[in-house]
């Protein structure tokens, strides 16, 4: 007649088989969505590291640009002092020079 164990064992094996798949679906899945996240989470923090470089930049500029305007007006000054101690002793050396 008919064997009905080789049916049980093909329709045993089918579920297993499916159940399996259903399992590693779930996984995948899952991981999946894991990886989606940290995908943002990853995103989120880059913007806030190249805004957070940016102010620093920002900051280190206006930084230099004050620190070289200062050394221009000491340089400034610096030249004006040299230019009016070289005129004060120019007439003494050229009356040194005269006499």
């Amino acid at each position: 007649m008919f064997d009905y164990s080789f049916i049980t064992l093909f329709l045993t094996t089918v579920l297993g088989f499916g159940s399996l798949f259903g399992f590693l679906h779930l996984v995948w899945k899952q991981l999946f969505s894991q990886l989606e996240e940290s995908k943002k989470e990853l995103k989120s923090d880059l913007l806030y590291l190249e805004a957070e470089f940016k102010t620093d930049i920002h900051r280190v500029e206006s930084r230099l640009d004050r620190s070289i305007s200062a050394l221009g007006e000491r340089i400034d000054i610096l030249v004006d002092h040299f230019s009016l101690r070289l005129m004060a002793e120019s007439p003494k050396k050229r009356k040194r020079l005269q006499g």
